[in-house]
């Protein structure tokens, strides 16, 4: 993390991004008090804390992404970007092929017929971001004339997210240490 001062005298703080050995900067909404900077480090404990809770939000979203080939521009453009939607249905077919994979087509039926059921209420292109619980409840609600399908879907769709896990990226740093960056101001 950085920061840069302003007419104020308050220091905008940055949060520096390292991507195969190249450095970006992202502002945050922070500000910080020129004598909570020492020798260019950020010592405000409260500071330090809000980055590392944006900082580990990035990581979950950039572990979900094959990043080995970004440019740390790519890395910066792509955290800032709020608007990211995340498809369900690749998550939940993951899922399901691991399971046959694992010689478990039996069970991987199930999983599908629960899928099908969820995609048939909700649609075609769904992303996590738009299954809402009202929308849950209201299918599952469409499913009790079947007590084994009111019972078992859910559970099974639950399960799928569950289970469902990331890769681990190794090759980003992200880093909360600060150097001060003078404007000249």
């Amino acid at each position: 993390m950085c920061a840069v001062e302003r007419e104020d005298r308050r220091l905008l703080a940055y949060i520096r991004c390292t991507h195969n050995r190249k450095v970006e900067y992202m502002k945050t909404d922070m500000y910080i008090y020129k004598k909570k900077v020492v020798n260019g480090e950020i010592t405000d404990q409260n500071i330090l804390a809000q980055c590392a809770v944006k900082i580990d939000s990035y990581y979950q979203r950039l572990n979900r992404e094959n990043i080995e080939n970004w440019s740390a521009k790519d890395v910066v453009k792509f955290i800032t970007n709020e608007n990211e939607q995340i498809p369900f249905y690749p998550f939940c077919n993951q899922f399901i092929s691991k399971m046959i994979n694992n010689n478990r087509e039996r069970t991987a039926k199930n999983y599908n017929i629960a899928l099908n059921s969820f995609r048939a209420f909700f649609g075609e292109n769904i992303n996590f971001q738009d299954i809402k619980s009202m929308k849950v409840k209201q299918w599952i609600e469409t499913l009790k004339n079947t007590a084994r399908a009111k019972e078992m879907y859910p559970t099974l769709i639950n399960t799928c997210l569950i289970n469902i896990k990331v890769k681990e990226t190794s090759c980003l740093t992200l880093d909360i240490k600060t150097t001060l960056i003078s404007t000249g101001r």
